[in-house]
């Protein structure tokens, strides 16, 4: 799902409507139980991000090197243990 931001329409927000749906709550005072048909041991925060194909796999992966390391917490451990933003 793509839609503009209320307060800037130049910015597209591209969300995945199985983020944007589940009906459990994610309060960290009641805890997350997921959106899966069983609990997951760490919540809906645990599955991350999906791609969609290679192409969004890709266009990710290029991103992140444009971004600051002041807006990403561990990005140096990522680099120094040749983490991937992969799924595989």
């Amino acid at each position: 799902m793509e839609f503009s931001s209320p307060e800037n329409p130049n910015e597209i927000f591209r969300c995945d409507l199985i983020w944007l749906t589940p009906y459990w709550n994610c309060t960290f005072g009641e805890g997350c139980k997921g959106i899966g048909k069983d609990l997951a041991e760490y919540g809906w925060h645990s599955e991350s991000a999906s791609y969609h194909d290679k192409a969004d796999e890709a266009r990710v992966a290029s991103a992140t090197k444009r971004l600051p390391k002041n807006l990403w917490q561990n990005v140096d451990v990522a680099r120094k243990n040749g983490k991937s933003i992969s799924q595989s």
